[in-house]
């Protein structure tokens, strides 16, 4: 039986465990069940989680034990594999290889740093920088600094690929000429 159906059908209790044998109780959870038995102590060997007994109690406090011997994980199978020299359920993976997922690059934000700054963390991510001069900094803390990128921060942006940065450039000198 299936785990997830098992886990459906059944209340199931751990009561202990040694080296060799792990020991659950189970409760019936449908009704077709519970007329047959009021509870189940199943017995499984740890090498191959099979059933090596099982006790089962009858609504009336009777109680049948079931033994198991000599038993083999799904013998037919690995008897229909000898005969053909292969697992029909076990594919040739050989040609196949493993291909790591990798979550798509962003572009690392760099408003508000020097373009110096911003320039080598760009370029470490592997991306090129342009520049452009923008509006005239109104102080001198904000001359040369970062204050727009294109393509925005945290978009998927190849590396290789180039992004603008627009900085505060110096105001201009002197006023307008008088005539």
């Amino acid at each position: 039986m299936p785990p997830d159906k098992a886990i459906r059908r059944y209340h199931m209790d751990l009561l202990g465990e040694s080296g060799s044998e792990i020991w659950i109780r189970a409760y019936p959870r449908w009704k077709q069940d519970a007329a047959n038995y009021r509870e189940a102590t199943v017995i499984l060997d740890t090498a191959t989680y099979l059933p090596k007994h099982v006790r089962l109690t009858a609504p009336d406090n009777t109680q049948t034990i079931y033994s198991f011997f000599r038993m083999t994980v799904n013998s037919k199978l690995e008897a229909f594999a000898k005969i053909f020299g292969k697992s029909p359920f076990r594919p040739n993976l050989r040609r196949y290889r493993v291909v790591a997922s990798q979550s798509e690059p962003v572009v690392p934000s760099v408003i508000g740093m020097p373009w110096k700054k911003a320039q080598g963390v760009l370029t470490a991510a592997g991306y090129k920088v342009k520049f452009t001069a923008g509006l005239p900094a109104t102080r001198k803390d904000q001359l040369y600094v970062i204050y727009r990128q294109a393509p925005r921060q945290q978009a998927a942006l190849a590396p290789g690929s180039q992004i603008q940065l627009t900085f505060f450039a110096k105001p201009a000198t002197g006023g307008t000429k008088k005539r």
